[in-house]
């Protein structure tokens, strides 16, 4: 009997291990959210325009105390059918057409996504980057189209006759941006 009481009991390594696999977790889940959203410390500037491109003028109404119907006048670049654009994610071009009574199309850059496996990790499959974006018919609400451009499953996609192919999507100066094509 007293043999019993002069060893420790034993005790269960299970309470540890659990323990250490929520803190990996959540160390992961952290890492997860720090790297998909974090910003560039220093943006970069909108590449310079083609030489062959126009800007479209656009007013967006404002509102102020003193006369609530003020509209700001803001220059956007309208690439035409032949032209390579470069989009950082939020950026708006206008494309130009003879459709739709020659109004151009508005092409927004809704944002990235990035499935490639993180270095280090044996993956099933590499992933690839993709641009999500926005095409609607220039001051109208009729069209309003939403496509997605990928490296690997989907480098091209046509929309309203319009043919986009991805020729590159990059972030190494900074700021993610998509190099997209227009024919």
């Amino acid at each position: 009997m007293d043999d019993i009481l002069d060893k420790p009991p034993k005790r269960s390594l299970l309470p540890i291990i659990g323990v250490l696999v929520a803190f990996v977790a959540l160390l992961g889940a952290v890492g997860y959210f720090y790297w998909t959203n974090r910003q560039p410390a220093n943006p970069i500037p909108q590449a310079p325009l083609p030489s062959s491109t126009s800007t479209q003028q656009i007013e967006t109404p404002t509102s102020t105390a003193e006369n609530p119907t003020i509209s700001n006048t803001t220059e956007v670049p309208t690439y035409k059918s032949g032209d390579t654009i470069r989009l950082f994610e939020g950026d708006v071009v206008y494309i130009s057409s003879e459709k739709e009574n020659g109004l151009p199309y508005r092409l927004k850059a809704d944002g990235f996504t990035d499935s490639r496996c993180p270095a280090g990790v044996q993956c099933i499959w590499a992933g690839e980057r993709g641009v999500d974006l926005g095409l609607t018919l220039a001051d109208t609400d009729g069209l309003n189209k939403s496509f997605f451009l990928k490296e690997k499953t989907a480098p091209t996609s046509t929309v309203e006759g319009l043919k986009f192919t991805l020729i590159t999507i990059d972030d190494s100066k900074g700021g993610t941006y998509a190099d997209i094509k227009v024919e």
